[in-house]
């Protein structure tokens, strides 16, 4: 059985694993659209390109002071949900002190040191999980996951679709695997969680700039996607003829536009002449429609080519250290937030971190395998109902335990192993010869007929030579019985 010791030592190595970069780069990474959110939640404003969930969030953490806290934040956020999601796969004790090695090789610590909306991406995917397949027992961190993984939906707007699609696959496993135990309402919770975020968000924009979008600016970002993708050009020679779209005056200037340079350059048309990206969002609005009627199915392909690129990049945890950041610092300071940075009078290590983060990048791709041996071992389980009680983890939630101690072990839940709980130090891990599962060990059997146990003497009473059934006496001392005798012989 693991101690409090253990315990706590576990999760120094969890954070420990999660902020190695930042000790070798030295300060927060910061991206572009760090400034942007920096700003919304500084000024307390609503965005017109990005949802404003996560310049909130951090806002809640840096209070116009400093950026250390953000990190310190996503790194305590980050090592909650994966001791719940090892909680929620039943992961050993030992185990558990060998996770921190595998995390530190990975590609999270390096989002994870971003001021970026990204680092939600992944830990929304765990929350999905952890409520579908091992909730919390605790109300309150129930509600609290549950709260996340809707806000975290409501952060990018790519999470909308994204929490969507977990959702379906969550609920598909849970009807054609019922022994898995999954459950069907969270799953039918996270299909309708970004329905409303995407409704509030409408709503929102809706009430303040008069559109019903999900973002003021999100018809121009979609329509860089398309110029990058060639479609948008297309669609242009189609219908410019007929209509008088002022991007039909900038056609040359598209050929071999990458989406960075027509949405974000200060010389290019969308920039420059057209309004940029809120000035030009209604336009923008109507050619997106178009091109996607006209070419939706390469408007799927496209973007479908395009996630596929994004899970097999090379470098996944290189990504923000390859970012310009000394040009991304004098933009915050120019943006009257040079206070934030922290007092630097140096570059940062960024060549060093992306050496350090080349495992990272190797990692990152290991998706595809981890993926395979999860469906062969979900696919090996598609029936456990099947197989013996005893020889399957995936047991009936309904069968309650025989025995005082593991009942105490049900109540816990997957509380135990977390700090601050009642039974944290006795109830995870579980002692030895004893199952981690929701039921307890077998009740102990009678012994037979005419047998004893060893050092007993029989139980049932034929074995004893005393008669059963109604007509045994109970038994009299032997001063009584004697003293009984002559009345017995009169």
């Amino acid at each position: 059985m693991g101690s409090r010791k253990d315990l706590w030592l576990s999760l120094a190595g969890l954070v420990v694993a999660l902020v190695w970069p930042i000790l070798v780069v030295g300060y927060p990474l910061l991206f572009w659209d760090s400034l942007d959110y920096l700003g919304t939640g500084i000024e307390l404003g609503y965005g017109t390109l990005r949802p404003p969930v996560y310049a909130y969030l951090i806002r809640l953490l840096h209070w116009n002071l400093s950026l250390w806290p953000v990190i310190l934040g996503q790194v305590a956020l980050a090592v909650w949900l994966i001791w719940r999601a090892m909680d929620a796969l039943q992961v050993p004790w030992r185990s558990r002190l060998a996770a921190p090695v595998l995390i530190a090789l990975s590609s999270l610590p390096f989002f994870v040191i971003w001021v970026m909306a990204d680092i939600l991406t992944g830990l929304m995917v765990l929350a999905a999980f952890i409520l579908v397949a091992r909730p919390p027992v605790r109300g309150w961190e129930h509600a609290l996951v549950a709260g996340f993984a809707f806000l975290a939906g409501m952060a990018h707007v790519t999470h909308l679709p994204l929490l969507l699609g977990i959702g379906l696959v969550l609920l598909a496993a849970a009807l054609l695997w019922p022994g898995l135990g999954l459950s069907r309402g969270a799953a039918l919770g996270l299909i309708g969680a970004p329905v409303l975020a995407a409704c509030l968000l409408v709503a929102a924009n809706l009430a303040l700039y008069g559109v019903a979008r999900v973002t003021y600016s999100s018809p121009a970002l979609a329509l860089t996607r398309q110029v990058e993708d060639g479609l948008t050009q297309r669609t242009l020679d189609a219908e410019c003829p007929t209509r008088r779209w002022r991007l039909c005056d900038e056609r040359a200037a598209l050929e071999g536009a990458t989406s960075l340079w027509f949405g974000f350059a200060d010389d290019s048309p969308l920039q420059a002449r057209l309004g940029g990206m809120v000035g030009y969002a209604a336009e923008a609005a109507e050619i997106v429609s178009a091109t996607t009627r006209r070419y939706w199915r390469d408007s799927l392909t496209a973007g479908i080519e395009r996630a596929g690129a994004i899970l097999l990049s090379r470098d996944s945890a290189s990504f923000g250290a390859r970012r310009d950041q000394a040009a991304i610092l004098d933009l915050l300071r120019s943006h009257r937030y040079g206070y934030l940075d922290g007092g630097l009078d140096r570059p940062l290590n960024t060549a060093e971190l992306t050496a350090a983060a080349r495992p990272g990048d190797l990692t990152a791709l290991a998706w595809a395998p981890l993926l395979a041996v999860g469906g062969l071992i979900a696919w090996r389980r598609r029936a456990p109902w099947r197989r013996s009680s005893s020889a399957s983890p995936w047991r009936r939630s309904s069968a309650m335990p025989s025995s005082s101690a593991s009942a105490a072990t049900w109540r816990a839940g997957t509380t135990a192993g977390w700090p601050g709980s009642r039974s944290s130090a006795a109830s995870w891990p579980p002692p030895r010869g004893r199952s981690a599962g929701p039921t307890g060990p077998p009740p102990r059997r009678r012994p037979a007929s005419g047998s004893s146990s060893p050092g007993r003497p029989a139980t049932r009473p034929e074995a004893a030579g005393v008669p059963s059934g109604r007509g045994r006496q109970r038994r009299r001392p032997a001063a009584m019985s004697s003293a009984m005798a002559p009345m017995a012989s009169s």
